[in-house]
């Protein structure tokens, strides 16, 4: 009986083609991978999208190529990438199926996050990730039952002799995503944090009962810190408990303020608030030292959100404070915190 090998499926777009193509060579020139890669396996006259299918649905791994070109692309996530998640489905738990690979720095499409990737970038760090992809490869392959005779006889995967260190990228950090993806803080993400952990430490103690003027000061000084850290790096903390938990203080802040706007206020509506800020700040000191997700989007309403409660602590100072800051307070809170649920 023929050697079986490990039958690899390379999701890509066509503007990536040149690296996926030397990728392939790669995975190609490894004796226990067969790498599907449409330009050498598809002949003329085929039908593209019936052989792609099939291909994907023989396919034992599937590699899904990233680059901020391709993830940007129409059709590209909802043809090929649905029909492999559909296969992900079927497959018993801990089984690797797909792996994503980035290709430089961009954003893995949400439906992707659940997996752990691998960074294919920069040129110098393509040794060691090449060496990782191929250690997740070993493992679909042991986990598919394949035939693992002697590496001598070239059917089966050598095991790990040694380890090719990954070198030091001189000027770039990873960015970091929710869940498992791995990141590296920084002092700008830190402090940006740290502003925004003291901020919510003031709100909870403003709305417990500490009145005092030195508070509204405090408030309308950190949320500005925190606004222009986070405007920034449009970056900040990942983790799904802290966004669970800010998303409820965004949506119940400017609730409460609204109804002592209108002349409804109930009473236990700012401790509930005050309980809120002080839970969320609980749950940002788990996440200060976490990756910090790059949403363009929400971190720009993020910091729009407190650079209008430095408005608010300013007119509120000055006597004047009208409907149409409480109107923008709510709407920003709403759309920031549907935002901020869609990421989740």
């Amino acid at each position: 009986m023929a050697d079986r090998k490990l039958t690899v499926f390379l999701c890509h777009a066509s503007q990536d083609k040149s690296i996926v193509r030397d990728l392939y060579r790669q995975l190609l020139a490894t004796s226990w991978i067969d790498p599907w890669l449409d330009e050498e396996k598809l002949l003329p006259g085929q039908d593209w999208d019936l052989e792609i299918e099939k291909a994907v649905e023989a396919s034992q791994a599937v590699i899904v190529c990233l680059s901020s070109r391709s993830v940007s692309k129409e059709g590209y996530v909802q043809k090929e990438l649905r029909k492999v998640l559909d296969i992900a489905l079927e497959k018993p738990e801990e089984t690797i199926f797909i792996i994503p690979m980035r290709l430089d720095e961009c954003e893995l499409p949400r439906r992707l996050r659940a997996w752990h990737y691998v960074d294919y970038f920069p040129p110098e760090r393509r040794a060691w990730a090449f060496q990782r992809l191929t250690e997740s490869l070993r493992v679909r392959f042991n986990q598919a039952g394949l035939p693992a005779k002697s590496h001598a006889n070239g059917a089966g995967p050598a095991p790990v002799l040694s380890r090719i260190e990954a070198p030091a990228p001189a000027s770039r950090q990873p960015t970091g995503l929710a869940g498992r993806e791995q990141a590296e803080t920084n002092i700008l993400d830190v402090a940006g944090s740290l502003f925004l952990l003291a901020y919510l430490m003031v709100v909870a103690l403003a709305y417990l009962g500490d009145t005092s003027d030195f508070l509204d000061l405090a408030k309308g000084v950190l949320a500005f810190g925190a606004g222009l850290l986070i405007l920034l790096q449009r970056r900040f903390p990942a983790a799904r408990l802290f966004r669970i938990a800010f998303t409820v203080f965004l949506v119940f802040r400017p609730l409460a303020h609204y109804l002592e706007y209108t002349g409804e206020e109930i009473e236990i509506a700012w401790p509930i608030l005050g309980l809120l800020a002080l839970a969320t700040a609980g749950t940002l000191v788990a996440a200060i030292r976490g990756p910090a997700g790059k949403k363009a989007y929400s971190s720009l309403l993020i910091a729009a959100y407190l650079f209008l409660v430095v408005l608010e602590v300013i007119l509120q100072s000055l006597g004047i404070y009208g409907s149409s800051i409480l109107l923008a307070s709510i709407l920003l809170s709403v759309i920031t915190s549907v935002l901020l649920w869609m990421d989740l």
